[in-house]
C-alpha cells in the first residue's frame, strides 16, 4: 500500500497574510489555548478531503484553502476555494493527474472525485462496493467512509465510546466494512442485497396462498379420479385388457393382409401399366400405316382418273 503525508495546510485570503502550519510524518498533535485556529486546522484538511462544512467563515478574510501532501514520487497540492465544489489539482505524482477534482461523485460529472485521488494513493484503483446495513444493501467505497480515523479532535478524544467509529451510528457498518475491504483486500460487490422485512413476509404470503390453492386444486382432481375408478370396479381389468390385446391382435392381422393385398395390387398395377405402354405404341404404328394407306389410295386414284 502506497504511503502519504499532509506536510502543509495553509489558509489564503486576499490582503490577507498566509496561515501556515507545517506537519510531519507519522502522529501530529495540535495544542494550544482556545479559540487559537485547533479545529480550523482540521477543518481545513477535511474540507480539502470533500467535506461540507466551511473551516472558517468568510469574515476572516481568509477564502481559500491549500494543502500540500508528499508522497514518494513527488507532492501533490490541493485548493478549494469557499463555496465552491471543485478542488484544483497540481501534481508531480505520476499516479495523480493535475486538474479539476469533485468532492462528490456524480454519475453525469465529467470530473474525477477527490476520494478518487486519496484511493488512489493507498493503491486502491479501481471502484469497490461495500455493506452498509443488514439488508446487504451496498454502497461506493469512498475516502470519507474512514477519513475520520485520521482527524481526531478533542471531542473525539474525551468521549465515552471508541474513537474510532463515525459519529453516526448507522455508518457504523459501513465504516467496518470498509476497515475489513483495507485488511483481506476483498469488497462485497458479489453479495445481493436482502429485501426488506414486509416485502419478504407479503412474498411468503403470496407464496403461501399459491400453495394452498395449489392443495384445494389437487384434492378436486384427486376427488374425480376417484369417481372415475369408481364406474369400473366392476369389471375384471384382466379380461378386459385380454380383449382389448385381442383386438389388437385382430387389428394387426388385418393390416398384414391388407399390406400383402396392396403388394398384389400393386404388381396388377405395374403389369397394366406395362400393356397400356405397348398398346399405345401399337396404337401409334397403326395410325401411321393408316395414314400411308389412305395417300397411297389417293395416289392410284389420281393415277386411274389420268
Amino acid at each position: 500500500m502506497a504511503n502519504f503525508y499532509i506536510k502543509r495546510v495553509t489558509a489564503l485570503g486576499k490582503n490577507k497574510q498566509d496561515a501556515v502550519i507545517e506537519l510531519t510524518p507519522g502522529l501530529n498533535i495540535i495544542h494550544g489555548l482556545s479559540d487559537t485556529g485547533k479545529s480550523s486546522i482540521l477543518l481545513c484538511i477535511d474540507f480539502i478531503f470533500g467535506g461540507d462544512e466551511p473551516p472558517f467563515d468568510e469574515i476572516t478574510g481568509y477564502s481559500k484553502v491549500r494543502v500540500l501532501v508528499e508522497t514518494p514520487r513527488g507532492s501533490i497540492t490541493l485548493e478549494r476555494e469557499l463555496g465552491r465544489r471543485k478542488i484544483t489539482v497540481s501534481s508531480t505524482d505520476k499516479l495523480i493527474a493535475s486538474g479539476k477534482y469533485d468532492c462528490k461523485y456524480e454519475s453525469r460529472s465529467n470530473y474525477e472525485t477527490i476520494s478518487t485521488l486519496f484511493l488512489r494513493l493507498i493503491g486502491i484503483e479501481e471502484e469497490h462496493q461495500l455493506i452498509k446495513n443488514k439488508d446487504f444493501v451496498t454502497d461506493r467505497l469512498t475516502w470519507r467512509i474512514f477519513a475520520h480515523t485520521f482527524l481526531i479532535d478533542e471531542e473525539s478524544v474525551y468521549k465515552k465510546g471508541a474513537i474510532m467509529l463515525p459519529e453516526r451510528k448507522e455508518a457504523n457498518t459501513l465504516f467496518m466494512s470498509s476497515l475489513l475491504f483495507l485488511m483481506t483486500g476483498q469488497d462485497f460487490a458479489g453479495f445481493d442485497k436482502r429485501e426488506e422485512k414486509r416485502i419478504r413476509d407479503a412474498k411468503k404470503s403470496e407464496i403461501v396462498k399459491h400453495i394452498n390453492a395449489e392443495i384445494n386444486d389437487l384434492s378436486k382432481r384427486k376427488i374425480d379420479m376417484e369417481n372415475q375408478l369408481a364406474a369400473y370396479r366392476d369389471i375384471n381389468l384382466t379380461e378386459y385388457v385380454h380383449a382389448i390385446i385381442s383386438e389388437v391382435s385382430a387389428l394387426k392381422e388385418r393390416i398384414e393382409q391388407a399390406n400383402e393385398r396392396g403388394k398384389l395390387l400393386l404388381g396388377e398395377i405395374i403389369e397394366a401399366r406395362s400393356e397400356l405402354a405397348d398398346c399405345d405404341l401399337l396404337l401409334n404404328r397403326y395410325g401411321s400405316l393408316r395414314e400411308h394407306f389412305i395417300a397411297d389410295i389417293k395416289r392410284l386414284t389420281l393415277i386411274v382418273d389420268g
